[in-house]
């Protein structure tokens, strides 16, 4: 199933007016494509942090062995 969410951690569905009025089309499919091709991924508070500590132990290493 493909749907379009406004609040994809709350379930929310987009609705219709609201999705031709953020991306100018009403065509799920075109809308879904465009979001994949052209959008950026969002990550949690969590995800983010968790990438950021891996990052300084690998600036860190690099570091260290210099």
């Amino acid at each position: 199933m493909e749907a379009i969410f406004s609040n994809v951690s709350k379930g929310v569905l987009a609705n219709r007016c609201d999705v031709e009025k953020a991306f100018g089309m009403h065509d799920q499919d075109e809308v879904i494509r465009f979001i994949l091709e052209k959008g950026t991924v969002q990550v949690s508070e969590k995800e983010r942090k968790a990438q950021q500590e891996e990052t300084f132990r690998d600036v860190v290493t690099i570091i260290s062995v210099s």
